[in-house]
């Protein structure tokens, strides 16, 4: 929206996401990089890998590398991310019946 209130850009992300016993694994992350807000959210069924896409004023839409674990089985938790640095995260997750956190430091 313009200061006169007219709508200059919509865009949409999509996304697939499905959980059938908890909300854990839902939604997304909205953290604020480099001009832009980076939208990252579960991409696979197994929640094993975290998408990027970010948007900048201008409504420009890019799809990031994706990332995840060298090791099976890590679920993220992406909504529960927090802002730690200027440009670094922790991401919660679950590996094996155990909460652990993934440090995701952004380019």
């Amino acid at each position: 929206m313009n200061k006169d209130g007219v709508q200059e850009w919509s865009k949409v992300i999509q996304k697939d996401q499905f959980e059938d016993e908890t909300d854990n694994y839902l939604s997304y992350a909205a953290i604020p990089f480099g001009g832009e807000i980076h939208f990252l959210f579960n991409n696979d069924k197994r929640n094993e890998i975290v998408a990027d896409q970010s948007i900048n004023a201008l409504g420009l839409i890019k799809r990031n590398p994706t990332f995840k674990t060298e090791e099976k089985g890590h679920q993220f938790m992406p909504r529960l991310s927090k802002q730690v640095g200027a440009k670094q995260i922790i991401i919660p997750c679950s590996y094996r019946g155990y909460i652990c956190f993934a440090k995701v430091d952004m380019p």
